[in-house]
């Protein structure tokens, strides 16, 4: 048997499945910092409504809509993200490379699940990607021991989980 390059010697069903509610917890931390955000943005708003007059007041206000319009986007892009991870089923192990899949390479752990980035894991840096990112796409339909050129680096798929 292989030895797995994660750094835990847990089976990689309760690997996968354990790093997925990492991901979920992840996004839901995104998601609850932004609503908080946007409160505190509506406070300072609503507050600042009361002792402000004249252009420097309209300035502000126009600061503070500018900065909830990109809060909101922020927010349903996590929301988005959420909903298609969510999708993925995270007990499926897979023989070929799709959405929903661990890739143990020899440049790295990538979990093409959605783009959260590099999070730290059981003592393992894995990074997550969407499955629509140029990489996974370049590593879609491969399987254990086959290898891509991807922006010239060759990428050696070691395990798929």
């Amino acid at each position: 048997m292989k030895k797995p390059l994660y750094s835990v010697s847990i089976p990689p069903q309760v690997f996968k499945k354990n790093l997925y509610q990492e991901c979920r917890h992840k996004l839901d931390e995104r998601i609850c910092r932004g609503h908080q955000l946007l409160e505190d943005l509506k406070n300072d708003a609503q507050n600042d409504a009361k002792s402000s007059a004249g252009d420097k007041h309209e300035t502000a206000i126009s600061m503070m809509q500018l900065e909830q319009e990109k809060l909101n986007r922020q927010l349903h892009e996590y929301v988005k993200q959420k909903d298609a991870l969510e999708k993925l089923a995270p007990d499926t192990i897979h023989t070929r490379i799709m959405a929903g899949s661990i890739v143990v390479t020899n440049k790295g752990i990538f979990y093409l699940i959605t783009a959260i980035g590099k999070i730290q894991f059981n003592q393992t840096e894995v990074q997550c990607i969407s499955p629509q990112a140029p990489l996974a796409l370049a590593l879609a339909g491969k399987k254990s021991d086959d290898s891509i050129q991807f922006m010239n680096q060759a990428y050696e798929v070691l395990e798929i989980i």
